[in-house]
């Protein structure tokens, strides 16, 4: 419907083409004065319909000329509440966005799809918690006491995780490289690792210790944050060693070549459009060190006095830097809850998330909104420099610490108990409320 001073006109059929093509018949309304429709059997008024509609906080989509708020869209947000409630499960997912901003809905800063990618399920789940928080207190009902939201650990298979606490995450089983191309064993100063699933409902983080070997051998760390379910991380996980071995191996690792890694790496996932993952890398050659980072995990260098080195920057939407290579790859950034590209996903870089990225050919970093070009941060290490360490970490961990807490609580862990690190700082945050699944390795150079 929309407005023509003060008639309407209202399509009875919609045009079809060719010999299908249907008649239009205009039924013509017209409104009195104070907006009441003579036809139709309705006694209230435009302006009634917007208060109420105003009073119970429901949504209206305009669906009049620019966007104008007409009679229909308010009797369609009062029809779809006449159960006294909103349904959410019936509203379209502009709907759905208006509730949750005229309401004030708390909602995650990421979603179910593309780590970030904020689906209509994940709208729908935020507004029937709201509606649950805002229930009348009533006794609650007799439960079976529920199983502890840290029980659930992403172990080898044959492992089952046990009750009521956080279980060692135990070396991640030896792949089966080609010969000649990933080291067998477990890079050798590796301190610990640990990974939970938190309050999730499953464990999208994976993460490595490799080493490849050649002519110029080098050591492979990483952390892999998946969003919008595990099959990206998972793949990282298990080929993205042999990726870097194929790329680099016999090579001086450079800046350069490491992108062009981590790029061509990408290129195998383009099955997966809502499905991505963050990446955190540490690459030891040599007295080299790298650091590579792809989303919002984050990597720290820091000395035995507890001074940060180096530390990757996050990669977020809201960024000034990436904002504007976010619009010239021809994106855009919306805020909802949290900047996100296109109004779906809260980081601006990762791997997988095809959906947000273009065609084969494109230039990743200019012509992607979410690229896979990582940031790559190089350093010198001087035979002088003892005692450095290094920690991965998944933003389960950086929601809840900022990088230097997370330094401090590590030197509060006495040298010869240092295996038992990342169990202190991935449990200390989920006891301060972390929502995430939170994986943490530590290094020592």
């Amino acid at each position: 419907m929309f407005g023509l001073g003060k008639s309407s006109f209202l399509f009875a059929d919609e045009l079809g083409d060719g010999e299908n093509k249907k008649n239009i018949t205009l039924m013509h309304v017209t409104e009195k004065k104070g907006n009441k429709r003579s036809s139709g059997g309705m006694s209230k008024s435009v302006a009634e319909l917007k208060a109420e509609t105003e009073q119970r906080n429901l949504p209206v989509i305009g669906t009049g000329v620019n966007g104008r708020k007409v009679r229909i869209d308010y009797e369609k947000a009062i029809e779809k509440a006449k159960s006294g409630r909103f349904d959410p499960h019936r509203a379209t997912v502009e709907e759905l966005k208006e509730y949750v901003r005229i309401n004030n809905v708390a909602i995650s800063s990421t979603g179910s799809g593309a780590r970030g990618n904020l689906l209509k399920s994940d709208l729908v789940k935020a507004i029937e918690v709201h509606h649950e928080n805002i229930k009348p207190h009533t006794s609650p009902k007799k439960t079976s006491p529920k199983k502890s939201p840290i029980d659930e650990v992403r172990v080898s298979p044959k492992r089952s995780p046990k009750k009521n606490q956080v279980d060692d995450v135990k070396a991640l089983p030896k792949q089966s490289p080609k010969k000649n191309e990933v080291d067998e064993e477990k890079a050798a100063n590796l301190v610990c690792e640990k990974s939970i699933v938190g309050r999730r409902n499953s464990n999208e983080d994976t993460h490595i210790s490799e080493a490849v070997a050649g002519t110029h051998p080098f050591k492979v760390y990483g952390v892999f944050d998946g969003h919008g379910g595990h099959n990206v991380a998972d793949k990282l996980q298990k080929n993205f060693t042999n990726h870097l071995s194929k790329e680099l191996k016999d090579k001086k690792l450079t800046n350069e070549n490491i992108k062009t890694a981590f790029t061509s790496f990408d290129e195998t996932l383009r099955t997966f459009y809502e499905v991505g993952s963050c990446a955190i890398v540490a690459l030891i050659q040599g007295n080299e060190l790298y650091l590579v980072n792809l989303g919002d995990s984050r990597g720290l260098l820091f000395n035995h006095e507890g001074k940060i080195l180096l530390e990757t920057k996050d990669h977020k939407p809201g960024d000034p830097d990436e904002k504007k290579r976010i619009e010239l790859a021809g994106g855009f950034v919306q805020t909802f809850g949290v900047p996100r590209v296109n109004g779906n996903l809260a980081l601006s870089r990762a791997f997988g998330d095809f959906a947000l990225k273009g065609p084969v050919g494109k230039n990743p970093l200019t012509e992607y909104p979410v690229s896979s070009v990582p940031d790559v941060y190089h350093i010198h290490l001087s035979k002088g420099n003892n005692h450095l360490k290094v920690l991965l970490a998944c933003d389960g961990l950086w929601d809840i610490y900022k990088s230097q807490q997370v330094v401090d609580e590590l030197l509060k862990v006495e040298e010869k108990e240092m295996q038992k690190a990342c169990g202190v700082i991935v449990q200390r945050a989920f006891d301060r409320g972390s929502t995430d699944n939170i994986t943490a390795l530590l290094v020592e150079l």
